[in-house]
């Protein structure tokens, strides 16, 4: 859930004005009185009511500050002219804010931490020892996994780690976490680190099966140059020196359903079942290989298949078996095509006009015909150079699913067209699940896991 705060905004130079911010929306309060606002201005630095010091949030709106009306003035010799102007409330959305804001700040890792992670990667046997007499919490991180990767044209070490929080004092305190942190070069690219935050909320949205997760928001570690006194040979000048910063960036979603209990949150995979191919199952996302549409939006839909999420799940099984698969299409199919092919675009080269733009889109759509229940019947059995999920899901969908890849495609061509001719039924929601389990299928073997590896994750994540 999004925070709630009050505080006060310069929003234009000299103008100093309340501010409530709620859900994504930040409300400037001008009053009665005519302002003229410094527009153009995408970004507003508020501090809150509860600190005498510090308290920065800024918040980035997804639309410029701008006036809004026209205040008439007359000038001494009677000429009147209108000013651009603003009074009352302002209601800005935000696409997101930086709390613990202080300017002059440049990042170098982004720290991640939320309930599914620390089930995750459970941190108690890692950095915990029992030894008989109590715990012995290590003071030492320990990392449990790290690569790298190229993203955006930048080099980003992806580090998995477990670490102790020890406080000591009248009453002492111990507890193990879990963490996932983000490593590159020194950046002050906000864009940059909003992209790496969906990429990684992405991929725990795949491993969850699930887009619901706790992660809102992310820590920005990083260093500010601050202007200090220095005192030598009894003259006093002002200088700068680096200091460490960590703020916390928050994206905001105002449509992410809300949170699992603790109870559904413990169900999350942990780290052994997909640790043998988790490097190469990451850089699917970072290719932008995996669809997150079709994933569900919480449990509740998971376990209710409704019209936009069969959709969804039917497109991207569609997408990857033409992405990541064999044409499904036999060779002299595709043979006769490509020769068609070669002679219309031989065809839109002689033409001019409307005649070569026509030609140019026929050309587009010469592609084999194949039904999405043939594709559903290929992928489960094999075909050509691949090699048939069915050893996989054999034990939940049988030897023979001709029948169930025709209710398939029936319910697919029933929501493309709106044909209004079929009936949702038991059968159409287990044809809907079972492509749900190709697209896993194809994905995690597109990763290189293993069959067995394979089934014990759809065991646990897939619902039949």
């Amino acid at each position: 859930m999004d925070r709630t705060f009050d505080g006060i905004a310069e929003i234009s130079v000299g103008l100093v004005v309340p501010y409530h911010y709620e859900n994504g929306i930040l409300r400037l309060f001008l009053g009665n009185v005519t302002h003229s606002l410094e527009t153009g201005r995408d970004a507003v630095i508020g501090q809150k009511h509860d600190a005498f010091t510090g308290g920065y949030t800024l918040f980035h709106l997804t639309h410029p500050l701008e006036n809004y009306g026209l205040l008439n003035l007359v000038g001494t010799n009677g000429a009147i002219r209108s000013e651009p102007v603003a009074m009352g409330t302002l209601n800005q959305n935000v696409d997101y804010y930086i709390d613990k804001y202080d300017d002059g700040a440049s990042f170098t890792q982004m720290r991640f931490s939320f309930k599914e992670l620390d089930f995750f990667l459970p941190s108690g046997s890692i950095t915990a020892i029992d030894d008989m007499t109590g715990f012995i919490f290590s003071r030492q991180p320990v990392e449990v996994k790290r690569f790298a990767f190229v993203y955006q044209e930048k080099t980003v070490a992806f580090v998995l780690r477990t670490f102790s929080n020890i406080s000591c004092g009248y009453k002492s305190h111990a507890e193990t976490k879990s963490e996932l942190i983000l490593e590159f070069e020194k950046s002050t690219d906000v864009n940059f680190f909003i992209s790496l935050f969906h990429l990684v909320y992405g991929f725990f949205s795949f491993i969850c099966n699930r887009r619901n997760l706790t992660l809102s928001n992310v820590a920005l570690v990083g260093q500010r140059i601050i202007k200090h006194p220095i005192t030598a040979n009894g003259k006093t000048t002002i200088g700068e020196k680096t200091v460490p910063t960590t703020q916390i960036l928050v994206p905001i979603d105002n449509y992410r359903a809300g949170n699992e209990s603790d109870k559904d949150i413990g169900r999350t995979l942990p780290y052994k079942f997909w640790e043998s191919n988790l490097e190469s199952l990451f850089m699917l996302f970072i290719n932008d290989t995996v669809s997150i549409s079709s994933l569900h939006e919480s449990l509740a839909a998971r376990r209710l298949i409704d019209l936009k999420q069969s959709l969804h799940i039917t497109a991207t099984f569609e997408y990857y078996q033409r992405k990541l698969l064999p044409d499904i299409s036999s060779k002299e199919t595709q043979e006769a095509y490509d020769a068609v092919k070669a002679k219309v675009d031989e065809y839109a080269a002689a033409q001019t006009g409307k005649k070569k733009k026509k030609a140019k889109e026929i050309a587009k759509f010469l592609t084999p015909p194949v039904s999405l229940s043939e594709k559903v019947i290929k992928v489960y059995a094999g075909y050509q150079e691949w090699l048939g999920v069915k050893p996989i899901l054999m034990d939940w969908y049988g030897d023979n699913i001709s029948d169930i890849a025709e209710v398939a495609n029936e319910w697919r061509n029933e929501l493309a067209h709106e044909k209004r001719e079929i009936e949702p039924d038991e059968r159409v929601v287990s044809a809907v699940r079972l492509i749900e389990h190709l697209n896993y299928c194809i994905v995690l073997r597109k990763a290189g896991y293993s069959d067995e590896n394979i089934k014990a994750i759809l065991e646990e994540i897939l619902t039949r």
